[in-house]
């Protein structure tokens, strides 16, 4: 190994892949048929401020034709992983899961891709603002339900 160059990432073993593979049977029956590579990232991962606990990448056409042989990559960052417990490690992968859409064309191939999230918002507005977006609102009630 050159100088300089440690050890990034590493597989997640087959906990980690047994659990992605139950959260896509029981949530995502869609995404039954595509394959991903999960990897813990052994350095930390950030965006801006915050902590990253985990990333799901499609993997693109030119990493395709250079052998990698996944649909997606989900990268989770280990130092927070071993820090959450079994129902919020399923919850994250679900979260994860929840970024890839698929879409059936009308000559019946399949394409994915990857959304952001329903909601985004920050924790200051709310206070001052409430519930001003359709998306809060709905969030909430959806909150609100579960509860029930």
């Amino acid at each position: 190994m050159r100088r300089g160059l440690e050890m990034q990432y590493k597989d997640c073993g087959t906990d980690v892949l047994n659990l992605v593979e139950k959260v896509k049977l029981e949530c995502y029956p869609v995404l039954a048929h595509t394959s991903m590579r999960c990897v813990f990232s052994l350095k930390p991962m950030s965006r801006g401020s915050k902590d990253v606990l985990a990333v799901v990448r499609k993997v693109t056409s030119l990493e395709r034709q250079l052998g990698i042989g996944y649909d997606f990559i989900l990268l989770i960052n280990e130092q927070r992983w071993i820090l959450l417990n079994s129902y919020q490690q399923e919850a994250l992968i679900d979260h994860e899961l929840a970024h890839i859409r698929c879409k059936v064309r009308e000559d019946g191939s399949v394409e994915y891709r990857l959304v952001g999230h329903d909601v985004e918002e920050f924790t200051d507005v709310v206070k001052r603002r409430g519930l001003w977006d359709v998306d809060l609102k709905e969030l909430v009630e959806k909150v609100l339900e579960s509860k029930k």
